[in-house]
């Protein structure tokens, strides 16, 4: 999609976030599942002057129920009107088709800085937010390289790719048996094949991109322990998490996406 094709959505006077109508989309797809990504680069139209108020007035937490590998803060701005508004004009139809006005979207500031040696076995395999299959999944990188990006996995045993509810028994299943036969992950980020997954995609990071996914996809950030953890959000892996709940009694089931 070029920028001349991208449906202006800033109809907020929080000059703090506004979409770049200019940004750049593209689409790939990954792995047996052909699963798909989409790419948007230059997505806020300033996004210092996001981080800046961020920054501010963010106050960035452990939350002890969440299996994040770090601290996350909420958003004081209309980020997350404007991702909906965005996510609905431009990227919503590479994923089904639904009604706008019955779906929500959450957003995070989120910024990794746990040690590997204090990673949970869960948190050293790739993850999948949801099985909800009407559930879609946006990473906005607000640091660039040499942080790293994004990648995609498929679980050898099963051959899965995503995780939908009717494959979620039998695949922790096979899990909880890997765990006995090869043994228990060692605690430490996951960059690349492993005796149990096979990486089928990988998107880098780059300042002010943002992509989109299925939130049922095995998944997982590309982390360096030696050189990608900090405290400061002036200096880390920050990124905005953010999940886009789609109604599922109207997206169409039956598109291969």
């Amino acid at each position: 999609m070029t920028p001349s094709n991208i449906k202006d959505v800033n109809n907020s006077a929080d000059e703090t976030v506004q979409i770049n109508p200019a940004c750049q989309l593209q689409t790939i797809r990954m792995g047996d599942e052909n699963n798909i990504v989409v790419i948007v680069d230059d997505f806020l139209s300033e996004p210092g002057n996001f981080l800046k108020q961020e920054r501010l007035s963010s106050e960035f937490l452990e939350e002890a129920d969440n299996y994040y590998p770090g601290v996350r803060s909420d958003i004081s701005s209309d980020y997350a009107s404007h991702l909906k508004a965005f996510f609905s004009e431009n990227i919503s139809g590479m994923f089904g088709s639904f009604d706008a006005g019955s779906w929500s979207v959450q957003s995070k500031l989120c910024l990794a800085n746990t040690a590997s040696a204090d990673l949970s076995p869960i948190q050293s395999i790739p993850h999948f937010d949801t099985s909800d299959v009407n559930q879609i999944a946006a990473v906005h990188y607000l640091c660039d390289a040499p942080y790293q990006g994004t990648s995609f996995y498929q679980h050898r045993t099963s051959g899965f790719e995503s995780i939908s509810p009717e494959r979620s028994k039998a695949y922790f299943k096979w899990l909880s048996r890997e765990a006995i036969t090869t043994g228990m992950p060692k605690s430490g980020y996951i960059t690349g094949d492993t005796a149990l997954f096979k990486r089928v995609g990988k998107v880098a990071c780059r300042y002010n991109r943002i992509i989109f996914y299925k939130s049922n996809l095995p998944h997982a950030g590309d982390i360096d322990a030696k050189t990608d953890l900090s405290k400061d959000p002036l200096r880390g892996r920050l990124t905005t998490n953010s999940f886009i709940k789609l109604s599922r009694s109207t997206i169409d089931m039956n598109r291969n996406a």
